[in-house]
Order: structure tokens, then sequence, then C-alpha cells
């Protein structure tokens, strides 16, 4: 049981910080893609595509590689590894996402906030971000489940107190432990759903309380 809550734990800490931690990331880059004129903004999002053509398990392997080969190997076994793991694996899903929002937006409003003085990080916190909630929402939902249910990517990166439920499943069911290993199954869908069900009660509030004002 206390082996359960660990996993349990570890599973929504890590979900949850690499899929906010992540979208804010991916909304940066989307941003510098579909709105700035940087001259490597083209080079930038193939780069963003390139975790999709690299299945999970080579992935996992190539931030582990690159964990082992750098002064951050110290981090090995631990859940910011796995964290690392979670946000370079959503780079093409999230990049998209916001950029499909970001390119519906007129570049006018951030000319008019310059006109006023605003700084940049201000615009993007005040005028961009609010314009591309939905987005933002509809990709932290899609990115947490799939970070909370991923085994293939981080299957090389956990140690043993930064164990998360996708792992302890495969634990269980190596060990013959099948009752287990279905309570373990069992709680990751029963949690995904509860945050989908959250988090689309909270959206929902906040339209009709938007609309109401």
């Amino acid at each position: 049981l206390r082996i359960n809550r660990l996993a349990l734990t570890n599973s929504l800490i890590m979900s949850i910080t690499a899929t906010t931690v992540g979208m804010v990331i991916y909304s940066l880059v989307s941003y510098v893609v579909t709105k700035s004129r940087y001259k490597g903004r083209r080079l930038l999002d193939l780069a963003a595509w390139v975790p999709w053509a690299v299945p999970s398990l080579v992935l996992g392997l190539g931030v582990l590689w690159a964990v082992l080969l750098s002064p951050l190997a110290i981090l090995y076994g631990t859940l910011s590894v796995l964290i690392l793991a979670h946000i370079v694996r959503g780079f093409p899903f999230g990049t998209q996402i916001m950029g499909s929002s970001m390119i519906q937006i007129s570049r006018e409003l951030e000319e008019a906030a310059r006109i006023h003085k605003a700084s940049w990080p201000s615009t993007f916190r005040r005028i961009w971000l609010p314009l591309v909630k939905n987005g933002f929402v509809a990709g932290w939902v899609i990115q947490f489940t799939v970070s909370f249910s991923d085994l293939a990517t981080v299957a090389f990166l956990y140690g043993h107190k930064s164990t998360v439920l996708p792992t302890l499943f495969l634990s269980q069911w190596s060990n013959g432990r099948l009752e287990e290993a279905a309570v373990a199954a069992l709680m990751m869908t029963v949690i995904v759903l509860a945050v989908v069900v959250l988090v689309r009660r909270l959206v929902l509030g906040s339209v009709r309380t938007t609309t109401v004002a």
C-alpha cells in the first residue's frame, strides 16, 4: 500500500509538472515559429517534430544517455529526469496545438501593446495566453493523460524512489502479481478520467461566468 501511495504521488507530481512546464515551453516555441521573424524558426519548427519520429522507448534511452554523459548524471533515477523526458516527448503535439491557436490571432494586438510600452513578457502573459487559453487547456489535458499513463518513455529512467504507476504496473505484472497490477491499471484509468472531468467542469464554469458577466 505504501509503494502504491508513493507511485501515485510520483505520478501526479511528474505529470502535472511536466505538462504545465511543457505547455508553457510549447507556447513560447509556437510563438517564435508562428509570430516572430527569427530566421531559424523553420528549423525550430522541424526540430519540434523530431520526438514524433522516434519511438518512446528509444527516446527514453536517448534521454538516459544524454543525462549520464552530462553533469546532470546526479539526477538519474529522480523525478526530474522523468519530467524532462515527458516534456521532450510532448513537443510535437504541444507546439502544433498551440501554433494552431496562435496563428489565428492578429499581430496588431501585440503591436498595440508595444505602443502602450508593455514589455514582451507582460504582453505574452496578458494578451497571448488568455486568447489561446482553450488550446492551452486542451493540450494540457491530453498531455497529462499521456504523461500519466506512458510507460515506454520512463522505463529506463526511474529509480526506487521515483517509481510511478506505469512502472509499478510493469513490475507487478512481471512478478506475477496480476491482482496488484490490475489495481495499478485501474488507478491510472480512474485518475485520468477524474482529471479530465474536473478540468472540463472548471473550463465550462469559467466560460459560463464570463458569458454572464
